[in-house]
């Protein structure tokens, strides 16, 4: 089960680390989620983008890896626990603007990739943290 923490607006400028997957809820509403990596210090942090609507279907068709992009939208976490019980935390922004800054190449982007299964990326930098007593 995973416990939501919302927090303020959030500001990222970043990486595009995966083409964006687009796939359509049980209700049929249309969602786009795509990785941003974000050098932070010395870190690189990475956060999951989501789109909804008509603004995730412009953005699937517009962006592709590679590219950097600045996002702004609503900034929430989800902490929860993977299969070995250690608790987990994944950020998330739910958009509300994203601007390509730069294109990776100079090649026609990819059509979105359509389906229900999660991008390995969701979980590849997984970040442990302590378990409360």
């Amino acid at each position: 089960m995973a416990h939501q923490a919302t927090s303020d607006r959030k500001t990222l400028i970043g990486n595009l680390g995966a083409n964006a997957l687009l796939t359509q809820t049980a209700g049929g509403k249309t969602v786009v989620e795509f990785p941003v990596a974000v050098t932070e210090g010395s870190e690189r942090v990475w956060y999951r983008v989501v789109a909804w609507g008509q603004l995730g279907e412009q953005y699937a068709r517009g962006l592709r890896k590679g590219d950097f992009v600045k996002v702004r939208g609503r900034y929430h976490e989800e902490h929860w626990r993977d299969a070995q019980g250690q608790l987990r935390l994944t950020r998330k922004v739910t958009v509300t603007f994203v601007q390509r800054l730069r294109a990776k190449a100079a090649m026609p982007a990819p059509e979105p990739t359509y389906g229900r299964l999660m991008l390995a990326w969701l979980h590849e930098e997984e970040i442990p943290l302590p378990i409360p007593a």
